[in-house]
This record gives C-alpha cells, structure tokens and sequence, in this order.
C-alpha cells in the first residue's frame, strides 16, 4: 500500500503586522489517501526447439514477440489507470450530439471555478471525438475566427493552449453508448507500481522449449475527482 498526500488548498493570506514583521501562519491539515497495488497481470508464450530451428537465425521472432507483449500489458494498465477518471465531479456535454465548442468551453469554465492551474490541465481524448466531432468545429480550424488557425488544416495538439492527448483506451461506461472524455489534472488520479511497471522473464529451458513471460503488478486511485471534468461524446 501506498501512501499520498494530498495538499491542502486552504491558504489564507493575512496582513503583516507592521511593527512586529510576524507572519500568522496556517495550521496544516492535510488528508492521505492510499493506494492499494492490488492488480497483478501477466502474459506468456513459448518458443519450441522445433520452432525455433525453423526461423532464419538472423530474425528474433522471440524478440517481437516480447515487444508486443509488453505493449499489449501496458495498454491493460493504461485503460485501468484512466478508467479512475470516470469518478470525476463533474460533467459536461450531449450523448445524442456532437462535442460542440459551447461543452469544451462549458468545461473550461468549471476547471477556471475550480482554481484548477491552466497551465497544467490535460484533454484527455478519444480519437472518435477528437479527429471526428471536435475537428468538425469551425472555429476550431477556421483561421478567420481568431487570425491564427486553432486546428491548422483541422488537427493539433493543444486546444485553449492545453495539451490533447487522444486515447484509444477510454472504456465506455455502459455498451453501445459514447465514451467519456476528460479535461483533468494529473494529480486528480495515482497509481503506483510493485517495480519497474511492466516486467520480462525468460524463464530456465524446460523439455524443448523456452518460456517468456510479461508481468505487471501495480494499482491506481482517483485523488481528486473535483479536479476532473467528463466530456461525453455522440454515440
């Protein structure tokens, strides 16, 4: 289990006393919220004498074979880690319609309310609702609105000056409906790993053969879900 803390919000500036130069300062009363490494994944393959015979001694399939594995782990702990943002506070935006400027600026207002730093908030995007529904906006590539293009030729990566990220691994909540999208901070969600995230073995020989195998052993929590604002896409 791990430990976090989570820092308080609560300073209050107050007036120097200007004979004395004392400072009042604020009683501290930060919170922890723990991180359980609960979820322990792996994948393996094998590799025959027989088979092994067969491949040209200068391609290492075994190799290839390893770089997919490890990827295909890690996008498990990707989905895992940014399912926590579905317990975000707040929500914006029409399953029945396209993402239109009004629900992105709808949640730039609540992140603006919320205090939450501009310079550091994250779009966290799927492709259907980036390349589709927010490039379909004309202001947002239309160099007429602003002088400068927002979308130059339709696509960027920064929208308001914030970064997009886009994502395949947004999980719809519920089958056949659209999937949340998320305007977020990083220290809204944690996660924590066993060791160096995901890890490759390859195990002693056995018979005629040789094993390999991915492991990947780590856990993840939603910190602040007030610092997290869903963005639903059209169906």
């Amino acid at each position: 289990m791990v430990y976090i803390p989570k820092i308080t919000d609560g300073f209050t500036p107050a007036a120097i006393v200007t004979t004395t130069g004392a400072v009042t300062p604020t009683a501290l009363a930060d919170t922890k919220t723990s991180i359980t490494i609960n979820k322990w994944y792996a994948d393996a393959f094998v590799i025959t004498n027989y088979q092994a015979r067969r491949i040209l001694p200068s391609y290492n399939l075994a190799d290839s074979y390893i770089k997919t594995m490890a990827y295909n782990l890690a996008k498990y702990v990707d989905a895992d880690i940014l399912l926590q943002a579905s317990s975000g506070t707040f929500q914006v935006g029409n399953s029945s319609v396209s993402i239109p400027s009004t629900t992105i600026e709808e949640a730039l207002r609540i992140a603006a309310s919320q205090n939450m730093p501009f310079n550091e908030l994250r779009f966290v995007l799927t492709p259907k609702a980036y390349w589709k529904q927010l490039a379909s906006v004309q202001k947002y590539y239309d160099a007429s609105q602003f002088g400068k293009a927002t979308i130059p030729t339709g696509f960027v990566d920064t929208l308001y000056g914030i970064p997009i990220l886009v994502s395949n691994n947004l999980k719809a909540l519920v089958p056949g409906t659209g999937r949340w999208n998320y305007l977020l901070h990083p220290s809204a969600i944690g996660y924590a790993f066993a060791s160096n995230a995901v890890e490759l073995h390859e195990l002693p020989a056995e018979a005629l053969r040789k094993t390999y195998v991915g492991e990947v052993q780590w856990g993840s929590a939603c910190l602040m879900p007030g610092r997290i604002i869903k963005i639903i896409e059209k169906t």
